[in-house]
């Protein structure tokens, strides 16, 4: 928007997500190939930040390391799937202690507390996997969602504010309603498509009526023809049952779409 300044430009970064039990999303780990990928980030992408998220508190920590090395500004996410409340709390204090020691060395790190709690956490909508919650929440109301929700980040920031002295926020789902009041910055992943292409500015100018800063954590769409339209269920092409996966129709690569998306 004409006049206003982007402080933080990056992207997210996985270094491994517990999608299935007992498994990581990046299964292979190379310090020395985590450096060259985050050097990319920070020289041929020319980002100054990057959204770090896993359910590896070793690999959080290394990489945090090396980002912040790079000069870029580390946001970082603890992200347990399918964790109930203690584990999730107690994965997040583990976490925000050892980044708390990084804080103090480098300063430029600030603390996810969670993303998206209400499907990624067991026990605030309905649903043993991630996947159950998500098509339940599809379908159904889930009336105390909002009321849960907010009474974890509640516990969630009371025990991190005694560990991590930095700056912390959430990375919210659209359709969340947190009290921002706890929160140092509003922060949401919010992703563009055709059902919100109009409004999508307006929710933007939305979060800011708390006063304080705010910040997209998540947002752009896949990498072929017409994802933009899908925004951030355009992975819906893919069908993870299968193995390998594969894909549900044919599409046509366009690098070019997903930076349209993007833009």
């Amino acid at each position: 928007m004409p006049g206003l300044k982007l402080l933080d430009k990056g992207v997210t970064y996985d270094v491994g997500i517990n999608f299935i039990p007992n498994t990581l999303s990046r299964p292979v780990w190379d310090d020395r190939i985590v450096r060259q990928e985050l050097a990319a980030i920070r020289h041929d992408l020319h980002c100054n930040a990057v959204n770090i998220y896993g359910s590896n508190a070793d690999r959080l920590i290394a990489s945090a390391r090396i980002a912040l090395a790079l000069g870029l500004h580390v946001w970082l996410q603890p992200r347990l799937i399918d964790g109930t409340a203690q584990e999730t709390q107690a994965f997040v204090i583990e976490v925000a202690r050892r980044a708390d020691v990084l804080r103090q060395q480098w300063h430029e790190l600030t603390l996810i507390v969670g993303g998206e709690l209400s499907l990624t956490a067991a026990g605030i909508v309905p649903g043993e996997h991630l996947d159950a919650r998500v098509m339940h929440i599809m379908r159904n109301a889930v009336p105390t969602l909002q009321d849960d929700l907010n009474a974890l980040l509640h516990r969630l920031i009371i025990a991190t504010r005694a560990v991590f002295k930095g700056r912390i926020t959430y990375a919210a789902g659209s359709w969340e309603a947190v009290d921002w009041q706890l929160f140092d910055i509003v922060a949401v992943n919010l992703y563009r498509d055709e059902r919100n292409r109009d409004t999508y500015r307006s929710a933007i100018r939305r979060l800011h009526a708390w006063g304080k800063p705010v910040a997209i954590t998540e947002f752009g769409c896949c990498s072929y023809q017409g994802a933009e339209r899908a925004g951030g269920l355009a992975h819906d092409v893919v069908d993870w049952e299968t193995v390998p996966p594969t894909l549900m129709h044919e599409v046509v690569r366009d690098e070019t779409g997903a930076g349209r998306g993007a833009a």
